[in-house]
């Protein structure tokens, strides 16, 4: 089977043209180990979800920095060059282990046919045309010293394949099937309403596009879950994006700020405000999170003895920073769907209304199935009890026949075995990334990895005392599944 990164060289070398490259590879420079709580990558490319620290390690000597993976999604494939690029710019970052591959599977060799520009573009093209991924872009268009390394069994990868052609089978055979119940879901929202129910419904959908803030939609959910009688004491980490009405003023915040900005300068070593500034410009280019700048900010003062307390509403906000940087995103999105899914019966008005949103949310979980979009807990929901993601005929207005819940319940069983082969490979994954990292001699490697493994992976490393930083890149909005489904395809073609 030829892998995606081969074919990708075939295609690319047979494109370039056979002019001398002009320019050299930078030098490998030993790489740097940052502090887990310092691990930040450009706020315009996306941001850590989640840090796995090592308890009661002698040595903290080695770290992975695990990019999520959006596959074939352009947006995201560019935030994740942008974000590997700015590790090995401040930590000299240089070995990139990734799924789906077996050993060396680089593509700088064909940096020597051509000049830098023309790289670049031909890069591009692919990365758009979803048949490069990020690092292979970074690989090709720029001159780091970087090490791709492919961390698969090749036998458990080629089962894995093998699984989801049936699932993908599935997914395009029952597409019209799918549109034809969920147009007759639509109708039956219709003659059963639910004002509450659809008022969440169109709110969870503005927030999934967009259109709505986190704290926001955090503080609807709140508010409804109050109204409903929900206990909100499972639900802590909701708690740090919800608005409280203690919010500071942002017109007194930036006074303030001017002020101690004043004040320090008077007293502060030159370089420190220079460095000070340089981080404030990054800020406004939303190339450093806001926690960055105000912990060097409050470090800078503290350190000229001001007493930041001097400006309550600087203070405030600081503090109100420093406490959601030490919340773990995916913790809150997890709550966050969970209060969601947990309100929808409750608000359903009639037994009617309640039938329908159900049957609409197992349809819901089905497509996320065969769009191989569940996560783990989903799958372990799952294997605890079948019937959570199953089918039974519907005969209300004809909702769903039996035959068509047979059908949904057969595609269900068929993918189950391609989610039992993804957590298969775990072990293997962490394994063979760790081997890797000790031949290269490298205490930090960037881990590139789609999101069901996450969890998993991370916390194989934390036992083998290495510390994990997750990184989530900034995903865009055009559709990428047709473009990742079509190369995964590609790769099992002999």
């Amino acid at each position: 089977m030829q892998s995606r990164m081969k074919r990708s060289s075939l295609i690319l070398q047979s494109l370039l043209t056979l002019s001398v490259c002009a320019g050299a590879a930078k030098q490998a420079d030993a790489p740097l180990l940052p502090a887990l709580s310092d691990v930040m990558p450009p706020a315009s490319a996306g941001q850590v979800t989640k840090r796995f620290a090592v308890a009661d390690a002698p040595v903290r000597n080695r770290m992975v920095l695990l990019i999520q993976d959006a596959h074939a999604n352009y947006e995201a494939q560019k935030h994740i060059a942008e974000i590997l690029e700015h590790f090995a710019d401040d930590y000299k970052l240089r070995l990139i282990l990734v799924e789906g591959g077996v050993g060396d599977v680089g593509l700088s060799d064909l940096r020597k046919w051509t000049g830098p520009a023309t790289r670049q573009k031909l890069a591009e093209e692919r990365l758009r045309s979803g048949e490069f991924a990020g690092h292979e872009y970074l690989d090709v268009a720029k001159d780091y010293p970087l090490i791709l390394w492919g961390i698969e069994d090749q036998t458990l990868y080629d089962a894995n394949v093998r699984y989801f052609l049936t699932v993908e089978k599935n997914r395009l055979s029952m597409a019209d099937e799918l549109r034809e119940i969920k147009s007759r879901i639509d109708r039956a929202r219709e003659a059963y309403p639910s004002p509450a129910l659809e008022e969440l419904l169109r709110k969870s959908a503005r927030f999934e596009a967009g259109e709505l803030k986190l704290s926001e939609y955090a503080r609807f959910l709140t508010d409804a879950a109050q109204r409903a009688g929900v206990d909100l004491q499972g639900f802590p980490q909701l708690k740090t994006v919800t608005p409280t009405g203690e919010e500071s003023d942002p017109e007194t915040v930036s006074k303030e700020q001017q002020a101690a900005v004043a004040q320090l300068r008077a007293v502060a070593d030159p370089a420190q405000m220079t460095a000070l500034l340089e981080t404030a410009k990054q800020l406004k280019a939303k190339e450093a999170q806001p926690i960055v700048f105000y912990r060097q900010f409050a470090e800078m003062l503290k350190a000229n003895a001001i007493d930041i307390q001097a400006y309550p509403a600087l203070a405030a906000y600081a503090a109100r920073l420093n406490a959601r940087a030490n919340v773990q995103a995916a913790e809150i999105w997890k709550e966050l769907i969970a209060l969601q899914e947990m309100l929808r019966p409750k608000l359903a008005e009639t037994p009617e209304a309640a039938a329908v949103d159900d049957l609409a949310r197992r349809i819901e979980r089905f497509e996320q199935l065969l769009s191989l979009k569940w996560l783990p807990g989903d799958f372990a929901a799952y294997k605890q009890d079948p019937a959570s993601a199953g089918f039974q005929p519907v005969e209300l207005d004809g909702l769903l026949p039996a035959d068509q819940a047979a059908r949904l319940n057969k595609a269900v069983t068929d993918a189950a075995p391609f989610y039992e082969s993804v957590e298969a490979r775990n072990a293997v994954l962490v394994r063979n990334s760790i081997a890797k990292m000790d031949v290269e001699n490298q205490p930090i490697a960037a881990l590139i990895l789609g999101g069901f493994h996450t969890d998993a992976v991370a916390e194989l490393f934390v036992k083998e005392g290495i510390q994990v930083a997750v990184i989530t890149p900034g995903v865009g909005k055009d559709s990428a599944e047709d473009k990742y489904h079509f190369w995964l395809k590609l790769r099992a073609e002999p």
